[in-house]
């Protein structure tokens, strides 16, 4: 059992949205209590206890719109890109790089992408995924990645026939082949990680961002996802954020869009698995994943530019 506490918490929940000195309580992969430290504390004497240091406790955050294949791309030039509009730079950067990207370019994408996201608070991720070099196979290594490190993940894959028919269908093919295991998998094992999804949507919107992304989420999982009160899934962050304007539970949204960074974050807990402690990893290899990444990234540019690296 866990309790985080030491903190402020901003529950996310209307009928206490804010505890100034709180607590959460956790049980396995699920919030049993969210009240005062001081009740807490003294209700589960036992548990191991996460001091959040006075920061800020939160529920794990909801990206409902990533790219698993660009995790590759940080840094990259392409030999003869040179777009002028959105269509150029899809046909002269994005598509040649999923058009290279083979399985393990995509497992690597998906461990850089994964371990950038856990740094910085996020605890479910949305993915709309693209590697036309290979495709069978790609939605299950991503899947793989994920349940190595502990994140919640919500996968599809792109339909397109700009390859042809053949890499269409097998698009088509992947997209099933996901969706009909990952309902097996909540259906026989009770798998609230791993989900599929038919399509993924995006906006800047407060109410999208903090409202309809967990309603999202809390769908596609069928778990209640972030928000902090007693029986939601044990995904908690603690955000190490000293504000220089008056912070509350009124104007909290506005904190986390034009303040907080994923900089700020210091503690991760996905599905009650503590992954990220004051900033360390917690049984992940970061240095050794962080070496394979290395290699197969150099293998794809070496194929998108024609030289090494």
């Amino acid at each position: 059992m866990l309790l985080v506490a030491n903190g402020s918490v901003f529950t996310r929940n209307a009928q206490t949205p804010f505890i100034p000195n709180g607590a959460v309580a956790i049980d396995g992969d699920t919030i049993v209590e969210v009240g005062p430290e001081c009740e807490l504390k003294a209700k589960y004497p036992d548990a191991e206890y996460v001091d959040a240091q006075g920061n800020l406790i939160m529920p794990g955050l909801i990206n409902c719109h990533t790219h698993i294949y660009s995790g590759l791309a940080r840094g990259l030039a392409i030999k003869g890109c040179n777009s002028t509009n959105f269509l150029e730079n899809l046909e002269q950067q994005w598509w040649k790089i999923d058009d290279n990207l083979t399985l393990d370019g995509t497992k690597a994408s998906a461990y850089a992408t994964i371990q950038d996201s856990i740094r910085d608070g996020v605890a479910t991720i949305f993915d709309h995924h693209a590697s036309f070099c290979e495709i069978p196979g790609s939605l299950f290594t991503i899947k793989d990645a994920a349940q190595e490190l502990g994140m919640r993940s919500c996968l599809c894959y792109e339909v397109s026939d700009r390859r042809g028919q053949e890499k269409c269908d097998q698009a088509i093919a992947e997209n099933a082949e996901f969706a009909q295991w990952a309902a097996k998998e909540r259906r026989d094992n009770d798998n609230h990680m791993i989900a599929a999804m038919p399509n993924v949507g995006w906006c800047e919107a407060m109410t999208m961002l903090f409202e309809n992304n967990a309603k999202m989420a809390s769908k596609y999982f069928d778990r209640k996802l972030g928000v902090l009160e007693a029986g939601a899934a044990a995904d908690v962050i603690v955000m190490d954020y000293k504000p220089f304007t008056p912070l509350s539970e009124e104007n909290i949204d506005g904190h986390m869009l034009f303040g907080m960074m994923g900089k700020n974050c210091r503690t991760t807990i996905i599905n009650g698995r503590v992954l990220y402690k004051d900033r360390e990893f917690v049984g992940i290899d970061e240095d050794k994943i962080n070496a394979w990444i290395m290699a197969e990234s150099k293998k794809l540019w070496s194929t998108l530019n024609d030289r090494a690296y």
